[in-house]
C-alpha cells in the first residue's frame, strides 16, 4: 500500500519526515542500532496528516498515544498510517526501512473521564519487523 506507492515514486520520502536543523534538545543523537525498537509513526489523511514516535512491543506490535492514531472521529484507517523503524535519522528512511499497518486498536477508554486519559494505542504491523523489542 503505501510502500508501493512510495516505491512508485522512487522511494522518495515525504518531505514532512524530513528532520528539523538541530532535532535534539539537551540530549545526544542515538547510535544506529542502540534503540532498535524506537519508531516513527506518520499518518496521512490526504488533507491532513501528522507523526509520533511509538516503540515495537514484539516483532508485528507498535504501541504509540491514541492521539497519534486516531482524529475526530475515532482510530483513522490502518491503510493511511506507516512506521519507520530501523534509523535514527529521518532523512535516511527509504522503503525498506517502512512498515505498513494492518490495524489500529485504541484503549477503550480513550479519552474517559476528560482530554487524553487512557492515551494508549496498539498498531499491528502488516510484516514482522527485524528488530527485537528492549526487554522490560
Amino acid at each position: 500500500m503505501l510502500i508501493a506507492a512510495l516505491a512508485a515514486i522512487g522511494g522518495a520520502v515525504p518531505a514532512a519526515w524530513s528532520a528539523s536543523p538541530d532535532p535534539i534538545i539537551e540530549g545526544e543523537p542515538a547510535d544506529v542500532g542502540e534503540y532498535p525498537a524506537q519508531g516513527f509513526l506518520q499518518v496521512d489523511l490526504g488533507f491532513d496528516g501528522w507523526s509520533c514516535g511509538g516503540t515495537l512491543l514484539s516483532a508485528r506490535l507498535f504501541l504509540t498515544a491514541a492521539h497519534c492514531a486516531t482524529d475526530f472521529f475515532g482510530p483513522v484507517p490502518p491503510e493511511t498510517a506507516v512506521v519507520a523503524l530501523g534509523e535514527v535519522d529521518l532523512d535516511d528512511v527509504t522503503a525498506e526501512d517502512l512498515y505498513d499497518v494492518e490495524a489500529i486498536e485504541v484503549h477503550e477508554d480513550y479519552g474517559t473521564p476528560a482530554g487524553n486519559s487512557n492515551d494508549v494505542a496498539l498498531l499491528t504491523l502488516e510484516e514482522a519487523a527485524p528488530f527485537q523489542p528492549l526487554p522490560l
